[in-house]
C-alpha cells in the first residue's frame, strides 16, 4: 500500500484518495476473503502431510484454489460496477468513485494470482519449505516499486499511464509473485506431496468450505475493523481519505517501526 500512496500522491488529491479507496474495497470483498478461504491449509496440509499419504495436502490446496475460483466470480462483477455502488450505496465523491472503479476493474486480473499464490504458499510451508514466499517477495517488491514510477509518474512519456498505472504495476506484481511460486513448486519442491492434477480436487468440498468460512470471520474481524477507520474518513471528503491513507501507509516507511504492521507485510 505504501507503495501505491507515494505514487498515487504525485498526481494528486483526489487520484490518492481513489487509490485509497480501491485498495480499502480490495481489501475488504477479496483480499480477506481469499487470505481466510485460504486459513483453512493451515490445519489441513500439515496434519495431511504428516499422516501416512502426504499427497492429500496438493488435493487440499488446490480445492482451496477451486474454492477460491468460484468465490472470485462475484468479487470480479462487483469490482466491475464498483464506480455505482461506492458512488450510490457508499455515497462517495463521485469522482473518487469513479477512478476507484477503474482502479477496481484493473485488480481483477490480480485476483487468481493471489489465491494461487496463498494456495501454494501455504502448501509449500506445510512440508517446511519457507524460501519461495521469499524468493517471491524479493522478485516482486522492488518491481512493484519500479513500475509505480515508471508507469504512474516517471520521466519515460510514452509508459506514463498516470492513475492507472498503480493498479497495473500491484495486478504485474501479483502474477510474477504466482509466477515464482508454480515454477519453485514445479522445479524445486519434493513430490513426495503432489498427487497430481485429478477431479478428485472437485469433489468433497465441504471441509475446505467450512474451515475457510472460518478463516474468513478470523482474517475478516482483523482487516474489516481496520478499513472501517478509512470507510468513516471517506465520508468526510477526500481530502480525510487521503490524509488517512497517507497516515496508514507511514508506518510501513518507518526505520523505527518495531515489528511489521499488517499494512507493512501487504
Amino acid at each position: 500500500m505504501a507503495t501505491v500512496v507515494v505514487a498515487t500522491g504525485h498526481l494528486g488529491e483526489t487520484e490518492l484518495a481513489a487509490a485509497s479507496l480501491g485498495n480499502l474495497t480490495n481489501n475488504v470483498v477479496a483480499l480477506s476473503v481469499i487470505q481466510g478461504l485460504c486459513a483453512a491449509l493451515d490445519t489441513l496440509c500439515p496434519q495431511a502431510y504428516t499422516s501416512s499419504n502426504p499427497k492429500d495436502t496438493s488435493i487440499y490446496a488446490l480445492r482451496t484454489f477451486v474454492l477460491c475460483s468460484i468465490v472470485a466470480i462475484p468479487q470480479a462483477l462487483f469490482f466491475w460496477n464498483a464506480e455505482w455502488i461506492l458512488r450510490d450505496g457508499l455515497r462517495q465523491d463521485p469522482d473518487v468513485a469513479y477512478r476507484a472503479g477503474q482502479y477496481l476493474r484493473v485488480l481483477i486480473l490480480g485476483l487468481p494470482a493471489y489465491s494461487g499464490f496463498e494456495c501454494i504458499r501455504r502448501w509449500l510451508q506445510a512440508q517446511g519449505l519457507m524460501l519461495a514466499p521469499v524468493l517471491a517477495l524479493v522478485a516482486a517488491a522492488p518491481l512493484n516499486v519500479l513500475l509505480n514510477w515508471l508507469l504512474v509518474w516517471g520521466p519515460i512519456d510514452a509508459l506514463n499511464l498516470g492513475f492507472l498505472g498503480a493498479p497495473i504495476a500491484t495486478t504485474v506484481s501479483l502474477n510474477v509473485m504466482c509466477l515464482v511460486m508454480v515454477l519453485y513448486a514445479v522445479f524445486a519442491a519434493p513430490r513426495d506431496a503432489w498427487g497430481g492434477l485429478s477431479k478428485d480436487c472437485l469433489r468433497d468440498l465441504g471441509l475446505n468450505l467450512r474451515l475457510g468460512i472460518s478463516g474468513i470471520g478470523m482474517v475478516g474481524s482483523e482487516w474489516w475493523s481496520w478499513e472501517i477507520v478509512s470507510l468513516a474518513s471517506s465520508l468526510l471528503g477526500s481530502t480525510a481519505l487521503a490524509a488517512q491513507s497517507v497516515l496508514r501507509a507511514s508506518p510501513s516507511l518507518s526505520l523505527f517501526s518495531s515489528s511489521p504492521s499488517r499494512e507493512q507485510i501487504r
